[in-house]
């Protein structure tokens, strides 16, 4: 609604994600510009969308741990279009038992997973391992 009230868009495009447009891209296009477009998840930095709406205050989330807890994982989009938060823990823990790096395995096997699921995206993955179980 903030982007739209201020004269910007929202489309989805490329496996249907959100792009911002500011509201002059169209104009732009047909004058044969290049208007800039972003990807929702990497707008932050979208200087150009600014004047539409675009806020770079990130979304905080804060959780207890719990004593059991094992792992934490933190993931690009990359990662989690292609993996269950429930899978993404399995593969760590179990890459760790066997002495590999939890978050190679998980990005290793995001990639293979990508054509299935349709994503064609990078890939993050950090893996902080907490308490042996």
């Amino acid at each position: 609604r903030r982007i739209t009230s201020r004269g910007g868009s929202l489309v989805w495009l490329h496996g249907n994600k959100p792009y911002l447009r500011g509201g002059d891209f169209l104009l732009r296009q047909a004058r044969g510009e290049h208007p800039k477009q972003l990807n929702y998840s990497r707008a932050l930095g979208g200087k150009d969308l600014k004047p539409y709406g675009l806020l770079a205050e990130p979304d905080v989330n804060h959780f207890q741990l719990e004593p059991d807890d094992c792992v934490v994982l933190l993931g690009s989009d990359g990662l989690w279009d292609c993996v269950s938060p429930q899978d993404a823990c399995e593969l760590a823990w179990n890459a760790h038992l066997r002495g590999q790096s939890p978050a190679s395995v998980l990005v290793e096997h995001a990639v293979r997973r990508m054509p299935a699921a349709g994503v064609r995206d990078n890939v993050t993955a950090v893996a902080v391992l907490l308490q042996a179980r």
